[in-house]
């Protein structure tokens, strides 16, 4: 089974590296290069943790851009991620992001340039 070890245990220094290396310092090199070249490049952050994995997994996300967050895993991970919230909060929490990345990604897909209401540009 999946698990998140303890923060201060060598197996979470382990996955906090090992995340390191294959996922972010992998994508921030790609970014740099791609802006070393001229291109305009956007990057996003998603931090909603998802119990599973004791964390914001890869492509966790993706429920959120395509609509379909509302099931129970999804919601699940959404109401960890603000402990204590109603029901209808979380739902309501996790409809406001749904939106938002939806947004973004249409936003992108029509102009280039992610842009969502409520967002910075």
């Amino acid at each position: 089974s999946l698990h998140r070890p303890r923060p201060d245990t060598p197996a979470a220094a382990y996955d906090a590296l090992a995340g390191h290396a294959w996922f972010t310092a992998p994508a921030v090199l790609l970014v740099e290069a791609a802006v070393a070249g001229g291109a305009r490049v956007y990057r996003y952050r998603f931090d909603v943790r998802h119990p599973r994995f004791g964390g914001a997994a890869h492509a966790t996300e993706l429920p959120y851009f395509f609509g379909t967050y509302d099931n129970g895993a999804t919601l699940l991970a959404f109401a960890n991620h603000a402990p204590g919230a109603s029901d209808a909060d979380t739902r309501r929490s996790a409809r406001v992001l749904a939106v938002q990345c939806m947004s973004l990604l249409a936003s992108f897909a029509a102009t280039g340039v992610p842009r969502a209401p409520a967002l910075p540009a």
